[in-house]
């Protein structure tokens, strides 16, 4: 594989990740309504926008690495 092949499929699966999991996904929106719920009153939002910033790069992350494993196991 040439190195241009990989930087193309890493951007677009780096896009798909954002639109996933980034700050405008539902996932995020999600996780931020599920931790207000869950979470003792006196715990700030800034608390629970930054866990739940946290769980979204952390899907990001962990989607970027499982996709790109199986994009170089299945080359060969």
């Amino acid at each position: 594989m040439e190195f241009n092949g990989f930087q193309n499929f890493f951007g677009e699966l780096s896009n798909q990740a954002e639109k996933e999991f980034g700050g405008d996904s539902d996932f995020f929106r999600d996780r931020i309504n599920k931790l207000k719920e869950d979470a003792p009153e006196n715990v700030s939002y800034e608390i629970i926008y930054s866990i739940a910033l946290y769980e979204s790069l952390k899907a990001q992350q962990d989607m970027k690495i499982l996709n790109t494993v199986k994009y170089l196991l299945d080359r060969d």
